[in-house]
């Protein structure tokens, strides 16, 4: 929120760009170690594509809306093992929420830090992406955006900028199409439309 000052979230304390995005290094690290320390694998079937091999499938848009236990929203709303978890695979789903919510407090106050706006940013590099990624060429396909440089003008030493001309540069739409403020679902939902016009819900 705009009236949220610097002060009011570091307690009074000054907010330092450099501290701020350090200290989300730090509890991107903590969430990674309760990751492995707690979660099961992936699944198989969800292993990128090889090389040449397009995707034929469709998946849930994450493992919460499918069958995996561990993941499932009825497993994120109780306490007791009626789910299938166990008390120990309880606590470890709660470690892992914790730690994600002390990374998206920690994103949230480096970004105030730094002066950036996150909407902005997701929005920008959504853009980004696709034109890096173009849906004619790439659906179904996972592979790297250098492989559509021919045609996209993105390359290896021209990562945010086509060499292709463009008639400018596209401002990112930051309202829905009635004119009101782009919310955190509607953004999740153009993200989950972006990659489901390429196929990529394997991802």
């Amino acid at each position: 929120s705009a009236s949220v000052s610097a002060a009011d979230l570091n307690n009074g304390n000054a907010l330092l760009p450099r501290n701020e995005v350090l200290n989300l290094g730090a509890q991107v690290g903590t969430l990674c170690s309760a990751l492995l320390t707690h979660a099961p694998l992936d699944p198989a079937d969800r292993d990128p594509l090889s090389r040449g091999v397009d995707e034929t499938r469709q998946y849930p848009a994450s493992l919460a809306e499918g069958d995996d236990v561990f993941w499932s929203a009825s497993a994120a709303s109780s306490d007791s093992d009626s789910n299938g978890l166990t008390q120990e695979q309880i606590a470890g789903r709660k470690e892992i929420a914790r730690s994600m919510a002390s990374v998206f407090l920690a994103l949230f106050v480096a970004a105030h830090a730094c002066g950036v706006n996150l909407r902005t940013c997701i929005l920008k590099k959504m853009e980004l992406n696709r034109k890096k990624y173009p849906v004619e060429l790439c659906k179904g396909k996972s592979g790297k955006y250098t492989e559509y440089s021919t045609q996209t003008g993105f390359t290896s030493d021209h990562r945010s900028q086509s060499t292709v001309g463009e008639d400018g540069e596209s401002s990112p739409d930051e309202s829905t199409n009635d004119g009101s403020a782009l919310t955190i679902s509607v953004l999740t939902a153009r993200i989950r439309s972006f990659a489901t016009e390429r196929s990529w819900s394997r991802y």
